[in-house]
C-alpha cells in the first residue's frame, strides 16, 4: 500500500469514527489534524477521493470549532468540495446547506469544460460535463443572479450533444432549457439577443431531425426580431444576418418560395457587406451567400446569379486554411457550383472539377466525421453524371459504390438519407438502361418509393425525388410491357409538373420526361389526346433552354418522337419535314461522344424512312440505313438497347430489299435480325420479334428459320413474367399465335433423328402459355408439405397473391408512397417467388418441382389412350400421333392454313344463320347443310386421315370405346373436331369410332390426370341455375334452366342448389342466391359443379369471359376471377352455358384463354364445355341423359365422364342428324 493510500484509509478511519459516534469533536484530534496534512502533501494534482475526504474531515472541524476559529477549516472544506463537485459533475454526498456555494464555484472550471466539449467528438466527455450544469441548474440558489447563465450553457451543452448523437431529446431539453433563461432574461438585456439567436439555431438544428415546419418558422421569425433589434455597429449583427439568411434558404428549399430565396440573398448580402475583412467567420458568411446565388440560378435561371454563386464559393475558399474544420465544405460548395454551371453550360473541364474536387474531399475525411456520408453522396452523384456524359463504365460503378457508402453510414430517417436513397435509385436505373439487369431497376423502385415515402408533401425536393421514381417506373414498363408501371410514371410526372413553378431550373426535363412518357403510351393505347399532350410537353422543355444547352438535344430527341407518331398518323408533308428536321437538329446538337448519339442517331434513321415510305426517295432510304448503321457503331457491342437499334435498322434493310430484291440486302437484313434475336441482355419482346421477321425470310432455309423461331419460343415465359398482371401478360402475347405451329412446321420439314420429338417440345413450349405457368405452380404440394412445410406454406402464399386478380380483391396497383405494402408489389413478390422455386429445388428429391414435363413424361401420357397434335402452318399441316409406341408424324397435306381459315368462316357465318331469328326456315336448314359440308371437310382432311392411322377405322366391336385426346392448338380448336364426319351409314365420323377428350397442351392433359390421384371429397354437386339473369335483355330467359338444374339434382342427392328466382313468379322467400361469392364459398365442398345459364366469350380481353350470374354486373364471376382458385375435391365441371370451351380473341387462338380451361386449372380434372351458343331445352335434355349414364352405378363414376358426354351427344345426333349445331358444341376437356 502506497503511503497515499494509508493517509487517505486512515482520514476515512477519523471520519468513519466521526459518524458513528456523532462527535464532531473527533475531527479536533491532533492525528486527525496531522494524517489530513500529510494527506494533503502526499495526494497528486487530481485526486477527487483524497479532495473528498479532506473536504468532510475540514466541514467536520468547522462544525466542531467556533464560529471564529473555523474560517479557515471552511474555507479549505468549500475548496475541497469544489473540486469534487466539478470532478465528480455533482455525483456525490455532499453537504446539502453548502450546494448552491459549490454550485456557484463551479460554474467557472464548467464554462471551461463546456468550451473544450463544444469542440470534441467524445460523447462520454460531452455527456459528462451536461451532467455537470445539470447539477449545477439544480443545485444553484432560484434567486442567484447567475442562473440565466447556468441555463444558457446546460442549453448549449445538450444542444452540443445533439448535434454529435442526434437526439431529437436532447434537442427538445435544450430548447425548453434556454426557453427559461429568455423568460429569466430582460427584454433589454445584452444577452437576450444571443439567446434568441441560439434558440433559433436550435430550433433549426431540430428541423434537421424532424421536419418540424413550426420550428423553421419559429427560428425565421425569431431571428427576423433579433436582426432588427441589433444595432448597425453591432459586431454580432453579421452573425444573426448570416442564420436567418440560411434560415430563409432552407425555408425556399423546402416549400418553394422565392420571396423567401430574395429575403435569403438581401440578408446575406448585407452579412457580406458589413462584415470585417478580418473575421474569422467571414469565410462561412460568404459560403452562404454563394449558396443562395447557386440556388437562384437553379430556381430562375440567371446566368449571373451563377457566375458571382462561382465567385463568391472561390472567395470563400481562399479565405478558409487547409487546417480549418469547415474546409471540406467550402471546397464542396465549390465542387457543386462547378457541378451545376456544368449542368448550364455542359463543359467537361467542370465537370472533372467537380470530381476531382470531391475526390479530394472523401481523401481528407475519415469514416467517422460527419460531412463523410454526404461527401461521399455527391462523389457519387458526379460520377453517375460523367457514366451519363460519357458511358464509361467505371464510372458507373464508383458513383453506385459512393452512394451506397453514403447511405450506409446515415440514419435511417431524415431528408439526407431520402435524397440519397432517391439518387442511387437514378443511378439503378442508369445501369439497368446499360446492362439490362432487371434486379436493379426493382432495387431503383424500391429505394425511390422508399425517398417519397421520407418526404413531406410540401418539401421542395419532393419533385425531383418524385422525377426519379418516374423514370424508374417508366423503364420498368419499357421492358415488361406492364402499362400499371407506365400509368404511375406518367402520373408521377404530372404530379411533379404540377408541383414546380414556371421558370424553375429542372422544369424544362420535368417536362420532357413527362412528354416522353406521354409518347410511349400513345405507341400502346394509341390515344391522340396522348399524342398532343406529349407534344405539347416536349415543345414546352425545348422553349424553355437556350441555344447551346446541354440537355437541349436529349429535349429535342423526346419532342421528335410525338413528331414521327403524328406525321404516321397524318402523312402529310410538313408534319414529316417537322419530324426529320427536329431529328437531324438533336443529333446535330449532339456532342460524338454522347452515350446519347446512338438513339438520336437511330430515331432519325426511322424519321428518314418514314418520308422515304411516303415520296421514294431512295436518298432517304440510303440515309435512314446509313444513318441506322451509324447508331450501332457508337454503341458498346454489349449494350442492351443495341436489339432495339438493330431492329429499327432492319425495317430500312427490308424495304431496300423489298424494292431491289438483292441478294446482298437479304443477307444484310437477316444477319442484323438475328444479332438482334441473339442479345441476351435485350428486352424479351424486341428479340421475339426480330426472330420472327427473320424466319419470314428464310423459306430456303427451314433449319435456320427453326432454330430462329425455336429461340423466339423459348423467350415466351421471359414475355410474360409474374411479376406482371394477366391483362398485361395476355397483351404482350398478342398477335403470337401460331408461332409454335410455324417453329413445329419447320422442324418437321427436316431431315434426321428427334424432329418430332422437338416439334412436339416447341407445341407445349409455344403454346398455352399462360395456363402452363399457372399449372407450374399447381402441383401436388403433398411431398412439399410433409418434408418442408415451412417453404409450402410460403410458396402457396405467394402463389396465391400473385395469381390474385384486382377485381378479385387481389393486388392492387402500387403506391408510390407506400414503400413497405407488400401486398401491392407484383415485382417483389415476383422475386421471392423465383428465389423460393430455387430454393425448393435445391432440396433432395424436388431438383424438377414447378418445371414442364420432359418429353419423356409428355409421351408418357400416351399410355391411356392416342394424343393427337396437330401443327398447322403457312409451311404445312401435321398431326403428331403419340401412342404407346412413341411418336410419330401424319403429314395433312388436304390442310392448309389458308383453307382453315377458309372454312373457319364459312362455319361460323352459317352457325350464326342457325339461330338468326331473321332468318327463313329454309336459310336455317341451309346454313345446318353448310355445317356439315365443312365437318365433312374436317373429317376428311384432318380427324379422318389421323383415326385411321391410329388404325380406328370403324366403331368398336363391343361397349369399350377407345378414347383419343385432340390438341387442336390455334385456329383449329375453332372447329369441332369430335363433331367431325360424315355422319352416314359407313361411320365417318368421330363420333361413331371414338370418344373425344380435348387438352390444351399435353402438359394440361398430365396435370389434370395428376389432380384424380388426390383423396375425393363429398359427392356432392353445387348446382347453379339462372332460368332469368338480371341486366340482360329479355330477363336472359332460359326456360329450361330450371328443369336441367331438377335433372342433375335427380342424379346427385344432397346437392346444393343456388337458384335466380323469377322476378315476377317466386312470391316465397328466396333462398340463397346464384352470386359470385355464394359460388365460390360452395365450391370447395362440391365434387361437382354445375351451371345452366348464359355464357360469354370476350372478344377482345378473353381473360373477362364469364358466366353470367346473379351479380354479374357487379362481381362477374370470369377466366380472371377464377384464376386463384385451386379446389382439392373437385372431379367434375359442367357448363351448360354458351361458348364456354371457345376463345374469342383471334390474336390469342394458342393460348386457350376461355371458362373450360379455367375450370381445368381451379381444379377440375374433367370439363364439359361448348364451343358455340346452345340450345336451352337440348341442354337440358342433353344433361339428363348425361348424369343417367355416369351414375349408372348409382354413384358418379367420373372416369366415365367423356363416355358418357359421347353417349349422350350420340343420342342427340340421332335425335337431330341434320343439325349438328344443336349436338355438335359440346366437348369434354381434361383426364
Amino acid at each position: 500500500m502506497s503511503e497515499r493510500d494509508r493517509l487517505l484509509a486512515e482520514v476515512e478511519g477519523w471520519l468513519g469514527r466521526v459518524a458513528a459516534e456523532g462527535d464532531m469533536a473527533l475531527a479536533l484530534h491532533p492525528d486527525a489534524l496531522a494524517a489530513g496534512g500529510a494527506l494533503a502533501d502526499a495526494m497528486g494534482g487530481n485526486d477527487p477521493d483524497a479532495w473528498l475526504v479532506l473536504g468532510w474531515l475540514h466541514w467536520y472541524r468547522f462544525q466542531a470549532l467556533p464560529p471564529e476559529e473555523g474560517q479557515d477549516d471552511f474555507t479549505l472544506a468549500i475548496d475541497m468540495f469544489a473540486e469534487c463537485f466539478v470532478a465528480a459533475a455533482g455525483q456525490i454526498q455532499l453537504p446539502e446547506i453548502v450546494l448552491p456555494l459549490l454550485a456557484r464555484r463551479a460554474a467557472g472550471p464548467a464554462a471551461e469544460l463546456l468550451e473544450r466539449a463544444m469542440h470534441s467528438a467524445d460523447a462520454r466527455f460531452l455527456s459528462a460535463v451536461v451532467m455537470l450544469w445539470e447539477r449545477i441548474v439544480e443545485t444553484a440558489a432560484p434567486d442567484d443572479s447567475g442562473r440565466t447563465y447556468w441555463l444558457a450553457n446546460l442549453s448549449g451543452a445538450l444542444a452540443t450533444r445533439a448535434s454529435l448523437t442526434r437526439s431529437v431529446q436532447d434537442l427538445d431539453r435544450a430548447i425548453a432549457v434556454l426557453e427559461e433563461a429568455i423568460a429569466l432574461t430582460p427584454p433589454e438585456h445584452e444577452d437576450q439577443l444571443g439567446f434568441l439567436n441560439n434558440i433559433s439555431s436550435m430550433r433549426m438544428a431540430r428541423l434537421n431531425l424532424t421536419e418540424s415546419d413550426p420550428d423553421l418558422n419559429s427560428a425565421i421569425a425569431t431571428l427576423r426580431d433579433v436582426v432588427e433589434a441589433t444595432p448597425a455597429n453591432d459586431p454580432d449583427r453579421v452573425m444573426y444576418l448570416y442564420n436567418l439568411g440560411n434560415s430563409l434558404r432552407k425555408r425556399f428549399n423546402r416549400f418553394g418560395d422565392l420571396a423567401d430565396l430574395d429575403a435569403s440573398l438581401q440578408a446575406l448580402e448585407t452579412a457580406r457587406s458589413t462584415v470585417d475583412p478580418a473575421d474569422p467567420n467571414r469565410a462561412r458568411y460568404l459560403a452562404g451567400l454563394g449558396d443562395t446565388l447557386l440556388a437562384r440560378f437553379e430556381r430562375i435561371g440567371d446566368e449571373a446569379d451563377l457566375d458571382r454563386g462561382i465567385l463568391v464559393v472561390e472567395e470563400a475558399v481562399a479565405a478558409t486554411p487547409p487546417d480549418h474544420p469547415d474546409h471540406t465544405d467550402r471546397l464542396a460548395a465549390l465542387a457543386n457550383a462547378a457541378h451545376l454551371r456544368h449542368t448550364r453550360f455542359g463543359s467537361p473541364r467542370d465537370l472533372d472539377t467537380a470530381l476531382t474536387l470531391f475526390q479530394r474531399i472523401v481523401g481528407i475525411l475519415s469514416p467517422g466525421d460527419s460531412d463523410w456520408a454526404r461527401h461521399h453522396a455527391n462523389l457519387g452523384a458526379v460520377h453517375m453524371i460523367r457514366f451519363e456524359r460519357y458511358g464509361d463504365p467505371d464510372d458507373m460503378r464508383q458513383g453506385i459504390e459512393s452512394m451506397r457508402v453514403a447511405i450506409s453510414a446515415t440514419p435511417e430517417k431524415g431528408q439526407d438519407r431520402a435524397e440519397w436513397s432517391s439518387n442511387l435509385g437514378a443511378a439503378l436505373r442508369a445501369r439497368f438502361e446499360r446492362t439490362g439487369e432487371l434486379a436493379d431497376l426493382d432495387e431503383a423502385i424500391q429505394v425511390g418509393r422508399e425517398a417519397i415515402a421520407a418526404t413531406a408533401e410540401d418539401f421542395g425536393e419532393r419533385a425531383i425525388r418524385m422525377s426519379n421514381l418516374a423514370g424508374s417506373y417508366a423503364a420498368r414498363s419499357r421492358r415488361t410491357g406492364a402499362p400499371a408501371d407506365l400509368d404511375l410514371a406518367i402520373e408521377l410526372e404530372h404530379a411533379v409538373l404540377e408541383a414546380v413553378p414556371d421558370g424553375h431550373f429542372y422544369l424544362p426535363m420535368f417536362a420532357s420526361n413527362l412528354g416522353y412518357s406521354l409518347w410511349e403510351r400513345f405507341i400502346r393505347s394509341r390515344s391522340e389526346a396522348d399524342l398532343e399532350a406529349s407534344i405539347a410537353a416536349c415543345r414546352t422543355a425545348v422553349a424553355a433552354v437556350p441555344a447551346g444547352h446541354p440537355q437541349l438535344p436529349m429535349f429535342l430527341n423526346n419532342l421528335a418522337l410525338p413528331l414521327r407518331s403524328k406525321a404516321e398518323l397524318t402523312g402529310t408533308a410538313p408534319d414529316i419535314e417537322a419530324a426529320v428536321d427536329t431529328c437531324r437538329t438533336a443529333v446535330e446538337a449532339t456532342a460524338p461522344e454522347d452515350p446519347g448519339r446512338s438513339m438520336r442517331l437511330s430515331n432519325l434513321a426511322n424519321a428518314l424512312h418514314l418520308r422515304f415510305s411516303r415520296t421514294g426517295d431512295l436518298a432517304d432510304l440510303d440515309a435512314a440505313i446509313e444513318a441506322g448503321q451509324d447508331s450501332l457503331d457508337v454503341l458498346p457491342p454489349d449494350h442492351p438497347s443495341r436489339a432495339e437499334r438493330l431492329g429499327n435498322l432492319s425495317v430500312s434493310l427490308r424495304s431496300r430489299f423489298e424494292r431491289s430484291g438483292a441478294a446482298a440486302d437479304l443477307d444484310a437484313l437477316i444477319t442484323v435480325l438475328e444479332e438482334a434475336a441473339s442479345l441476351e441482355n435485350a428486352a424479351p419482346s424486341v428479340r421475339v420479334n426480330a426472330a420472327r421477321v427473320a424466319a419470314q425470310f428464310l423459306d430456303d432455309e427451314p433449319a435456320r428459320a427453326a432454330d430462329l423461331l425455336e429461340q423466339a419460343i423459348l423467350l415466351l415465359p421471359e414475355m410474360t413474367p409474374r411479376r406482371i398482371g394477366r391483362g398485361d401478360r395476355q397483351r404482350a402475347l398478342t398477335g403470337l399465335s401460331g408461332i409454335a405451329g410455324g417453329a413445329a412446321s419447320l422442324v418437321l420439314a427436316g431431315r434426321g433423328p428427334g424432329r418430332e420429338a422437338r416439334a412436339l417440345r416447341l407445341l407445349e413450349a409455344g403454346r398455352a402459355v399462360l395456363l402452363s405457368q399457372s399449372l407450374a405452380t399447381r402441383g401436388d404440394l403433398s411431398e412439399l408439405v410433409d418434408r418442408h412445410p415451412a417453404l409450402a406454406g410460403r410458396f402457396t402464399e405467394l402463389r396465391d397473391l400473385l395469381d390474385a386478380s384486382p377485381e378479385d380483391g387481389g393486388l392492387v396497383r402500387p403506391r408510390f408512397g407506400r414503400p413497405d405494402d407488400a401486398t401491392a408489389d407484383r415485382h417483389r413478390l415476383a422475386q421471392e417467388l423465383a428465389g423460393l422455386l430455387e430454393t425448393i429445388r435445391e432440396r433432395d428429391g424436388f431438383a424438377s418441382f414447378g418445371l414442364p414435363p420432359t418429353v419423356e413424361e409428355l409421351l408418357a401420357e400416351a399410355v391411356h389412350g392416342p394424343v393427337v397434335v396437330f401443327s398447322v402452318s403457312g409451311h404445312r399441316c401435321d398431326a403428331l400421333l403419340l401412342t404407346r409406341d412413341g411418336i410419330t408424324t401424319l403429314p395433312l397435306p388436304g390442310l392448309t392454313l389458308d383453307t382453315l381459315a377458309e372454312h373457319i368462316q364459312i362455319f361460323h357465318n352459317a352457325l350464326f344463320r342457325t339461330s338468326d331469328p331473321d332468318a327463313t326456315v329454309e336459310e336455317r336448314l341451309a346454313a345446318q347443310g353448310t355445317l356439315r359440308e365443312i365437318l365433312g371437310w374436317l373429317w376428311d382432311n384432318a380427324t379422318g386421315p389421323v383415326l385411321d392411322a391410329l388404325g380406328f377405322h370403324g366403331a368398336p366391336a363391343g361397349d369399350l370405346w377407345p378414347r383419343v385426346w385432340w390438341s387442336p392448338g390455334g385456329a383449329l380448336g375453332l372447329l369441332p373436331l369430335h363433331a367431325s364426319g360424315h355422319h352416314d351409314e359407313q361411320g365417318r365420323s368421330v363420333l361413331d369410332r371414338v370418344v373425344s377428350s380435348y387438352t390444351p397442351t399435353i402438359g394440361a392433359l398430365r396435370h389434370a390426370r395428376q389432380r384424380i390421384s388426390r383423396p375425393g371429397g363429398p359427392e356432392r354437386a353445387l348446382i347453379v341455375a339462372m332460368p332469368t339473369t338480371p341486366g340482360l335483355r329479355n330477363r336472359g330467359r332460359l326456360p329450361h334452366a330450371a328443369t336441367e338444374a331438377a335433372h342433375v339434382a335427380a342424379r346427385i342427392p344432397g346437392s346444393v342448389q343456388l337458384t335466380e328466382p323469377h322476378p315476377l313468379f317466386d312470391t316465397a322467400a328466396p333462398g340463397p342466391l346464384p352470386t359470385k361469392a355464394n359460388v365460390l364459398a360452395h365450391l370447395p365442398a362440391c365434387a361437382i359443379a354445375h351451371f345452366a345459364c348464359h355464357g360469354a366469350s370476350d372478344p377482345t380481353n378473353p381473360s373477362r369471359s364469364l358466366l353470367f350470374l346473379h351479380d354479374h354486373a357487379d362481381d362477374p364471376l370470369t377466366i380472371a376471377g377464377l384464376a386463384p382458385i385451386d379446389l382439392d375435391h373437385a372431379r367434375l365441371a359442367y357448363l351448360s352455358a354458351c361458348h364456354t370451351a371457345m376463345t374469342a380473341d383471334t390474336e390469342l387462338l394458342d393460348e386457350a384463354i376461355h371458362l373450360t380451361s379455367a375450370f381445368q386449372l381451379a381444379g377440375f380434372p374433367h370439363v364439359i364445355g361448348t364451343q358455340w351458343q346452345i340450345n336451352d331445352a337440348v341442354a337440358a335434355e342433353l344433361a339428363d341423359n348425361f348424369y343417367a349414364h355416369l351414375t349408372a352405378t348409382g354413384v358418379p363414376d367420373y372416369s366415365h365422364a367423356a363416355h358418357s358426354l359421347h353417349h349422350a351427344v350420340r343420342a342427340l345426333r340421332t335425335r337431330f342428324p341434320q343439325s349438328p349445331s344443336l349436338w355438335g358444341a359440346y366437348l369434354h376437356a381434361g383426364a
